[in-house]
């Protein structure tokens, strides 16, 4: 092997069209080439080889996907077709703190203080991940008017076969939910409860125009995640208006 026998295969795989007779995209051959530099510095390392074939070799990068978040428009479209107070409930409160799937399935009545308008995340993804998120006013209300007279146990239960207060609902049912609620407010993508979230990281951004504190909320380990995976579109746009703006 050497670097230009490299070159070679990157550039067929990039014109040879894959098993269902499509070109091969950005994605997949970068991971071709990640995972070539990844062997063959092991090898080399390894004394397997005598060559650092890779050295001349550019790395590619996955194409960078928009980031899909809601417009206002299929925010409020998305609060007028809610079916019930559950619904409603968990919208407003993806809206209001960006919470992960796993966070809001495992919230507890306990862990909100609704006079001030505050949730406490004891645990989650990250070790960053204890943190206070805040609720809207529509977020508190609505939690409330689901929550009704009960006063401990899981906030969003299940509505079949429970006995108690003390079985939360799954990450795949509340995930379902999300989703039927985005397309009942014919939201143009799939609107998981990651999308939500990456709504609340713009609309908070755009509000604060502060990377740490949104990173923070999200419970990210660092403002590098919150910046790469939540907010390179926020910041691009912003950054164009400011250079071009009249």
């Amino acid at each position: 092997f050497t670097n230009q026998d490299i070159f070679i295969y990157i550039a067929i795989g990039k014109i040879n069209p894959n098993a269902i007779r499509t070109p091969c995209s950005q994605t997949y051959i970068s991971n071709i080439n990640r995972v070539l530099f990844i062997f063959f510095e092991w090898a080399y390392r390894k004394h397997h080889i005598d060559v650092d074939i890779m050295r001349d070799v550019d790395r590619i990068r996955p194409k960078q996907k928009r980031k899909e978040r809601l417009s206002i428009e299929e925010i409020e479209s998305c609060r007028d077709n809610v079916q019930d107070d559950r619904e409603r409930a968990l919208l407003e409160l993806m809206l209001s703190t960006g919470l992960r799937v796993g966070e809001i399935a495992k919230l507890r009545i306990s862990d909100i203080d609704f006079d001030k308008r505050k949730i406490h995340i004891p645990e989650g993804k990250t070790d960053n991940a204890e943190r206070d998120v805040f609720l809207t006013i529509k977020a508190r209300n609505a939690l409330q008017k689901y929550i009704g007279h009960r006063w401990h146990g899981f906030v969003f239960r299940p509505t079949r076969n429970i006995l108690d207060d003390d079985v939360p609902m799954t990450t795949g049912s509340i995930e379902d939910i999300a989703k039927e609620i985005g397309k009942r407010g014919n939201c143009h993508c799939n609107t998981t409860v990651h999308v939500y979230r990456k709504t609340f990281a713009s609309m908070e951004y755009r509000r604060t125009k502060d990377v740490k504190y949104i990173s923070i909320l999200l419970g990210h380990s660092s403002t590098a995640v919150t910046e790469k995976y939540y907010l390179v579109d926020d910041l691009k746009e912003i950054e164009y208006q400011a250079l071009y703006a009249a």
